[in-house]
């Protein structure tokens, strides 16, 4: 796939430079994303760049299967090419569907994710079979096993993808996921058919799905797309984000703590704490066994004590470059430093404090 992906190159470049393309490559697939002001400025540039992957495939010796050639358009019309037409005429030929299937999640061509909730109807009823065997053979299962099936297993097949599709559902797809739901809810708790879906999500203490879809799509809105949907709530720009790993300098990576060295000057000894809802942090500074600094800080009510002792290492890397000092770092939470050696730490938060200590060099260990 890499070896095809260069191939284009030569040729996607017109594409590229005029912002009408977008282009990823996984292990055995390729997506294509185009985009055009006409239907016909859409057609010609897919079918140009489809007689490229046709060309360089034989090239290659590659082929591919007709099952995955899957194809939708979007349109700001909904009455605009009601028909499902051929987008290049030529083996394989792909055909422009209402909704294609992407890991996992059905996306249809209007965005309203009603063919998507259907089909999580059909999902729940394979899922019923498989505890079927388990609920008639032991009715003593406990409630609590009952719960964790629910919370482990159930809701976490059916709220895939939910960060994406769970932002405002109409009436009719609630209604469909709570009759999905009570399927489970009947098995499970072996109430009686008449029961209200209410009444089972009160006996169940679970929440209703469209609520759990609601707040896995805030929650992805919030630490992944850093959306400001919830500015009322909370400060997004306070938040921690995640960054690209390929793109963090190799130095920044491997960060190797060493042992205490004698020629160190100064010793710094920190901790981190949790008191009811406040967190916060305190370093001391030690020289030839006597303290000479001592330092007190307060984090925020949402900050952990992980955090609080990353803040703590932090300071100290800064402390001893503003001083140009060698120093010895003492910490009790293992954890923090392996976050620190990790090779793909994801957080901002962290990656910032490799690279202070990566700037210190050998004034730390």
């Amino acid at each position: 796939m890499i070896d095809l992906i260069r191939a284009f190159d030569a040729k996607l470049h017109v594409f590229r430079n005029g912002q009408n393309i977008y282009l990823r490559e996984f292990a055995d697939d390729l997506s294509l994303v185009t985009w055009s002001r006409t239907k016909r400025l859409l057609e010609n540039d897919t079918n140009l760049f489809l007689i490229i992957l046709s060309e360089k495939r034989r090239t290659l010796e590659l082929g591919l299967s007709p099952e995955k050639c899957q194809a939708s358009t979007y349109r700001a019309l909904s009455s605009y090419g009601q028909g499902k037409a051929t987008v290049l005429q030529r083996a394989p030929i792909f055909y422009i569907n209402n909704s294609i299937k992407y890991l996992g999640i059905h996306i249809d061509d209007r965005l309203n994710w009603t063919i998507h909730i259907q089909n999580l109807h059909s999902r729940a009823m394979i899922l019923t079979k498989f505890f079927n065997q388990v609920i008639k053979s032991n009715w003593s299962v406990d409630k609590n096993l009952v719960r964790h099936w629910c919370t482990a297993v159930i809701e976490q097949s059916l709220m895939h993808g939910a960060g994406v599709w769970g932002r405002s559902l109409r009436k009719t797809q609630i209604d469909r996921l709570h009759s999905t739901q009570r399927i489970f809810w009947i098995k499970l708790t072996r109430c009686y058919r008449t029961t209200s879906t209410n009444v089972l999500n009160a006996l169940t203490g679970i929440p209703p799905l469209h609520i759990a879809a609601k707040a896995l799509y805030l929650k992805f809105q919030i630490w992944v797309m850093h959306s400001t949907e919830a500015q009322d709530i909370l400060n997004i720009e306070n938040l921690d984000k995640f960054v690209n790993i390929f793109e963090t300098p190799p130095e920044n990576k491997l960060i190797e703590l060493t042992d205490t060295k004698g020629e160190h000057m100064y010793d710094v000894f920190m901790d981190g704490s949790r008191i009811n809802s406040e967190t916060g942090f305190a370093v001391c500074i030690f020289k030839n066994s006597i303290s000479t600094e001592e330092y007190l800080f307060r984090l925020g009510s949402c900050n952990t004590v992980f955090q609080a002792e990353l803040a703590a290492i932090d300071f100290a890397a800064g402390w001893s470059l503003r001083n140009n000092a060698k120093i010895n770092i003492f910490t009790d939470r293992q954890s923090s430093i392996d976050a620190i050696e990790s090779k793909k730490p994801r957080s901002q938060f962290v990656n910032n404090i490799k690279r202070n200590i990566f700037n210190a060099g050998q004034l730390t260990a």
